[in-house]
């Protein structure tokens, strides 16, 4: 998992021992190539050969995304020399109306030829502890994830992990300006963005306690995302909205698995354990 969006979820009716019944659901909405006259596809794909895999108490799945690419520009040329072939032979200016509805005819006239794009996203149910991981920072392919599991499960009580933005700010903050106070087991990171009004500054590859830094949190620039490291496992940058993001597991590559569900299990549960810390942290600290 790189980037990762949280869930926590309501109850779960379901039975590790049994999942025959979410696998015929599952495949009931698996996924169908993207058809000539549409714009994308999604549904659920196969890891390693089955729709569902369990390890433990977590449960495995694989969305997948077809979408048909259109590069704005080209139907833009398009729809200049139909304008001006409309034109030429009328002697008369298209109208918007009419513009609009050339334009539709165009992306419609190339669809068929449009280029396709997948995109793949897993996504990993902690059934005893109700949590919800879907490997995508993207808010949109998540809520697609969650939206299609719903549809799945007949119904499925999912909520972000954590709403508290400005709790969130007010620990980066303090986080930044003394960085050598860290919350225990965490250390922070070498990036961070701040963020006034229409300002943003961005920082990487640097000391956060430096005097520039500072300068800016002092002025009033919002933290809104900060790196930071997980116990020397997990290197990683939390956003305002608590998505994980640019995750790097800090293991040997010679402890990794040969096997991909394995890895991805693991993965997981060490994220699980990290988001819990985090939570414990946002929940007990009280900040000024």
């Amino acid at each position: 998992m790189n980037n990762v969006t949280a869930y926590k979820l309501g109850d779960l009716d379901i039975d590790l021992d049994n999942l025959s019944k979410i696998s015929d659901e599952l495949t009931k909405l698996k996924f169908k190539p993207i058809g000539q006259l549409e714009f994308s596809s999604c549904g659920w794909d196969e890891i390693e050969g089955s729709y569902i895999t369990k390890v433990g108490s977590l449960l495995l799945l694989k969305l997948k995304i077809q979408e048909k690419i259109m590069p704005p520009s080209a139907i833009t040329t398009l729809l200049s020399e139909k304008i001006d072939e409309i034109e030429n032979a009328t002697n008369e200016k298209v109208g918007k109306k009419a513009k609009k509805a050339l334009k539709d005819e165009i992306i419609i006239e190339q669809l068929p030829k449009a280029l396709l794009k997948n995109t793949y996203i897993i996504g990993a149910i902690d059934v005893e502890r109700s949590y919800l991981l879907i490997d995508s920072g993207n808010t949109k392919q998540a809520e697609l994830f969650v939206s299609l599991l719903r549809a799945t499960l007949g119904s499925l009580d999912a909520i972000p992990i954590y709403s508290n933005e400005e709790n969130l700010f007010l620990h980066f903050k303090s986080w930044l300006l003394d960085c050598d106070h860290m919350p225990e087991d965490l250390t922070i990171g070498d990036s961070c963005k701040l963020v006034l009004d229409e300002e943003v500054v961005i920082f990487k590859c640097c000391q956060l306690n430096s005097n520039e830094v500072l300068a800016h949190v002092e002025l009033g620039l919002m933290p809104v995302e900060v790196s930071v490291n997980y116990k020397n496992l997990i290197s990683l940058t939390i956003n305002k909205s608590l998505q994980l993001k640019s995750i790097r597991f800090n293991d040997d590559s010679e402890e990794r698995s040969d096997n991909i569900i394995v890895n991805i299990a693991a993965d997981t549960l060490l994220l699980i354990s990290f988001l819990e810390y985090l939570l414990s942290i946002l929940s007990d600290e009280k900040q000024d």
